[in-house]
């Protein structure tokens, strides 16, 4: 039992600091947005859909920010160690066996329920217009 509550302290670390470091960023309530929503798309779409979708929206720090935590945790064949998006999706698209894409969804599932958790305490909401 103490192996997976260290393993969750961790994912919990990882997110708090990844959070706190994208909320210095200009677009860090976009960055939220698309972290809130993250899990809901994987569980609708699939979780190779969603990552790729990212992608096609141009969320490379989101992808980045999950490839950094899982490409660690997960065994990989791409030729590169760097943990990047691409590197994420040629593991999802070519590599992963249907038990690795499994693991890969639940682990980043976990992973964004603290993203979450953590986006809603330090990135701010999109401003609200207002109507004076």
């Amino acid at each position: 039992m103490k192996a997976v509550t260290r393993l969750d302290q961790e994912r919990s670390r990882y997110a708090l600091n990844t959070i706190k470091k994208r909320a210095a960023d200009p677009k860090a309530h976009e960055y939220g947005q698309y972290i809130r929503k993250l899990p809901t798309m994987i569980l609708m779409n699939g979780y190779g859909q969603a990552m790729a979708f990212l992608s096609g929206k141009g969320k490379d720090q989101i992808l980045e920010d999950v490839a950094k935590w899982l490409l660690d945790r997960l065994p990989t064949k791409s030729s590169t160690n760097v943990a990047t998006g691409e590197r994420l999706l040629e593991e999802i698209f070519s590599h992963w066996d249907t038990r690795d894409y499994r693991r890969a969804e639940q682990e980043t599932l976990r992973l964004l329920t603290w993203m979450k958790l953590f986006a809603d305490a330090f990135l701010p909401e999109a401003e609200v217009a207002r109507h004076e």
